[in-house]
């Protein structure tokens, strides 16, 4: 009967060794787990940042270059202009000299 006491005995202990064991194994498991989700976690962080800096980017330069278009419009609009003030000047310019001659020499 002794021996067969020690035979449970021994069971129990080799029993709880093994839950020991196992427990281990599976906090190990679950922390490599865990690990790996976190990498996961921030490699997709950073693809998601990396993908809205990317399109604020392109945003950024299709605003830029639309500005820059219309600058361009509105600059070309203001030589136009400029170019029809200055011929209507030269148009008039005679005229207008002539009558400011004839104003400054009448002796009004």
């Amino acid at each position: 009967m002794e021996h067969a006491m020690e035979e449970i005995i021994k069971n129990i202990i080799h029993i709880d060794k093994s839950a020991v064991e196992l427990r281990e194994k599976l906090e190990n498991e679950i922390k490599d787990r865990k690990s790996k989700i976190d990498d996961e976690v921030e490699k997709l962080r950073s693809e998601i940042i990396n993908s809205a800096l990317e399109k604020a980017e392109k945003k950024k330069d299709a605003q830029i270059r639309d500005a820059c278009n219309e600058a361009e419009l509105i600059k070309k609009s203001a030589e136009k202009k400029a170019q029809n003030m200055y011929e209507k000047y030269i148009k008039n310019r005679d005229k207008f000299l002539d009558e400011v001659f004839k104003e400054i020499f009448s002796g009004r």
